[in-house]
């Protein structure tokens, strides 16, 4: 079937997000500042809010999927952080459209859902209504053609919590596309992703399921927590509808389980208050979905009552999975700390460990990246080369020195650290990067952060004092015949040039050293790690049935390699049912 012109542009364009190219970076960082700043004044939920009151909505804001026959199976999918690579997001969209996929050796089938969940960053690296457009709804497109079910009289139907990825332009993109329907869950929706129709008006909702279950999808604003309507919304829903022993799989856009001192984030208190708000009803939680990690784990509490599970393997790059704790706590709606143990992760530990050792490969699977750290290191040198010129000791001249012998190695670098307290330019160059380094890392550890700022930093001066040394013995030897390297252009580019080839390559190679370091043996740096891999393979999702016993089975699908032409599924671990 040949694809439409948007599908042939979004495959021939869209490969795996470069995360570490620094135009993107930069726009990312930019997008971020202004969501922080602005979006503390302008709330889009408050809008959506006031254009959709509950109090005029004969539904009660909740959406009813519960009047199914009563020996029939209910299904619904689950899938997060889509968008990154056309390959792996076509090739779990491919799986999602099936109207039944074999698994277990194809020996048990399962039917497609009757909703398909997204939980979060349904589109990389950052939001509009094209990028939607190309990243997701044309790989879901196509794979809904593929599965004969673009056309089909009844379609599955779709509701999307943003991420936040999402939530970079404020949430306006995402409005457009998911949250534009002129009713409820059995009316006609003004938007499709393939085959599925949108019927949410609001980025958070809760939906009614067969035999006492609720699915309730919580709109956690980056660090902003929960808003006042979204708790007001979720308390209406639990004081009208729901009903004591009614059973809650919350949906939620972090796995703050997996986050280091947890207690302490916004995202933590916000879940904390919408059990608060949820379980007074007599409704108990036994089921908590996340995205946001790009893997699969699934932890289950000491009591053997709620399982909480990440699934973010929609199509973004691989997390880690080697330094998943064993053991997790997590503040239950009572305030007491429940333990987490884990239960199964996706890929195994052992393949995760081995995907690292790639980063020390860091300069060349992000060449743009090395690039800018060679210009930074190429303009610390001419700084730092005209600044002891200018005080009559040149550096270039010390390195020649120690090169004719004439100066020991040790006193060589004491010359160059006992000249930096006389350049105050170059010294506060160094002191921003060192504060750069620490803040880098991402520990609430101070001593960590610290500890392995001061080590990235003086790693970065190996290679630098390197390329320094090379560059300057390459212009005195090819251009000047002396020591004095800047006395011409001609000396200069080669200088520059020379000192900017060997620093990308060696001050790549200690960045991606860095990051493996943080993350092997300090399990930091998840993200910024295994985002310089762009690993596009190990994706998942998640089926589950509500059977007619009212038993909810999970069946996590697993797809190995996202090059095969047939994108081969299986289950990561045995089915599991929730009761």
């Amino acid at each position: 079937m040949t694809p439409d012109p948007l599908q042939q542009k979004a495959m021939k364009r869209h490969a795996m997000v470069r995360w570490y190219k620094p135009t993107l970076l930069i726009r990312v960082a930019l997008r971020s500042l202004i969501v922080a700043v602005v979006g503390q004044v302008v709330d889009n939920r408050e809008i959506q809010a006031a254009l959709n009151p509950v109090n005029n909505d004969k539904k009660k804001g909740s959406y009813d999927y519960s009047n199914i026959e009563k020996d029939d199976d209910f299904w619904l999918d689950y899938v997060a952080d889509i968008g990154d690579g056309w390959d792996s997001t076509y090739a779990v969209a491919s799986q999602l459209a099936k109207p039944s996929l074999g698994v277990d050796g194809n020996t048990v089938h399962l039917r497609r859902g009757h909703l398909l969940i997204m939980g979060g960053d349904e589109v990389y690296p950052d939001p509009s209504v094209d990028a939607y457009k190309e990243h997701t709804i044309a790989p879901y497109s196509m794979a809904s053609k593929h599965a004969y079910m673009d056309h089909e009289p009844n379609p599955p139907h779709l509701f999307a919590l943003p991420g936040n990825h999402d939530w970079l332009d404020g949430l306006n993109a995402f409005n457009n596309i998911f949250c534009q329907s002129r009713g409820h869950a059995n009316e006609q929706s003004t938007c499709t992703i393939g085959s599925w129709v949108t019927c949410q008006k609001r980025s958070y909702f809760s939906l009614k399921l067969p035999h006492g279950w609720w699915l309730c999808g919580v709109d956690i604003q980056v660090d902003a927590g929960t808003n006042t309507t979204q708790i007001d919304y979720f308390r209406q829903i639990a004081d009208t509808q729901m009903q004591p022993g009614d059973r809650i799989i919350l949906c939620c856009e972090t796995p703050e389980w997996l986050l280091e001192n947890i207690s302490e984030t916004n995202q933590m208190e916000s879940f904390a208050n919408i059990l608060n708000v949820l379980t007074p009803s007599g409704a108990e939680l036994r089921l908590v979905l996340a995205g946001d990690i790009h893997h699969y784990s699934r932890y289950k509490a000491d009591n053997g009552k709620v399982a909480f599970i990440t699934a973010g393997g929609g199509g973004a790059f691989l997390h880690p999975t080697h330094k998943l704790p064993d053991t997790r706590g997590a503040e239950s709606n009572e305030n007491k700390q429940t333990k987490l143990r884990l239960h199964a992760c996706y890929p195994e530990k052992k393949i995760s460990l081995k995907r690292s050792h790639k980063l020390l490969l860091f300069p060349f699977l992000n060449w743009e990246f090395a690039m800018l750290i060679g210009i930074v290191y190429s303009l610390m040198a001419w700084i730092f080369e005209a600044n002891t010129l200018s005080i009559g000791q040149p550096m270039s001249s010390v390195f020649m020195s120690w090169l004719s012998g004439n100066t020991a190695t040790l006193e060589g670098l004491a010359v160059f650290f006992n000249t930096i307290p006389r350049l105050p330019g170059f010294a506060l160059i160094l002191l921003v990067l060192y504060i750069g380094f620490i803040k880098f890392n991402f520990s609430k550890r101070l001593i960590v952060s610290i500890g392995l700022g001061f080590a990235h930093a003086i790693a970065h001066f190996m290679p630098f004092i390197l390329g320094y040394f090379v560059a300057a013995w390459t212009a005195s030897q090819i251009v000047t015949q002396h020591v004095v390297i800047l006395d011409g252009l001609y000396s200069f580019l080669t200088f520059i040039s020379t000192m900017f080839v060997i620093s990308s390559l060696l001050g790549g190679f200690v960045f991606g050293l860095y990051l493996w370091v943080a993350l092997n043996c300090f399990g930091l740096q998840w993200t910024n790690a295994f985002s310089a891999l762009r690993i596009s393979d190990y994706r998942n999702f998640l089926r589950m049935k509500i059977n007619s016993k009212g038993e909810l089975t999970i069946y996590p699908i697993k797809i190995d390699r996202v090059a095969h032409p047939d994108n081969t599924t299986d289950l990561i671990e045995r089915p599991f049912t929730i009761k």
